[in-house]
């Protein structure tokens, strides 16, 4: 396990009185995030990368589909010092996933399953890139390189924020600028800062 996920769900427009799905929900995301292994190296538990998923859900039909807004967060120390920084601060507008009760977060590498996992895994390889990136110069290649799998797998799923042509804010953008040779100087900085 690499990450220490924390996952919270708000749904302050949602009128359904049984919120207890809800609960369900974040706990099976949660434990998704936090007890898989997403990078090849064996980290202490004072090692795990810290990160925050806050959902805000939109709109839920009472049954199993959601249009939700996520905000994630990623941070790690800075070496020889006493605080952390923030690696990865994103608003994604179009976390929209189907979810039934008990379900199993099933994920493959080499296929989209569904939404919900894929959103899950594109974003845990991405904070595991960036944390890389930060103790090795370009270190999180690898893990970008995931991403990017991941992406291309959900190319032909029916939801939104995975394609070049859906806007210019959204998962595709984000892992085509952080591959991206243009690139590459920001990804070296955030080595430099944080040694």
């Amino acid at each position: 396990q690499d990450l220490n996920a924390r996952v919270q769900i708000l749904s302050p427009q949602i009128q359904n009185t049984n919120k207890r799905p809800l609960e369900v929900l974040e706990t099976a995301m949660s434990d998704f995030l936090n007890n898989r292994k997403w990078c090849g190296d064996e980290l202490l538990a004072t090692e795990r990368i810290d990160c925050n998923f806050v959902i805000n859900l939109k709109e839920w039909d009472g049954s199993s589909n959601f249009k939700a807004e996520a905000q994630i967060i990623s941070s790690r120390p800075v070496f020889n010092s006493s605080y952390n920084t923030t690696l990865l601060s994103i608003n994604d507008k179009n976390f929209d996933f189907s979810y039934s009760e008990g379900q199993p977060l099933d994920f493959s590498d080499q296929n989209f399953i569904n939404n919900l996992s894929s959103m899950l895994a594109f974003y845990a390889y991405v904070i595991v890139g960036l944390d890389y990136d930060s103790f090795n110069k370009l270190g999180g290649t690898n893990y970008f390189n995931k991403a990017q799998d991941v992406l291309n797998n959900a190319q032909h799923a029916p939801f939104s924020g995975w394609k070049a042509f859906e806007g210019l804010r959204n998962r595709y953008w984000l892992v085509e600028n952080i591959t991206s040779k243009n690139f590459l100087p920001l990804r070296e900085i955030i080595y430099d800062y944080h040694r």
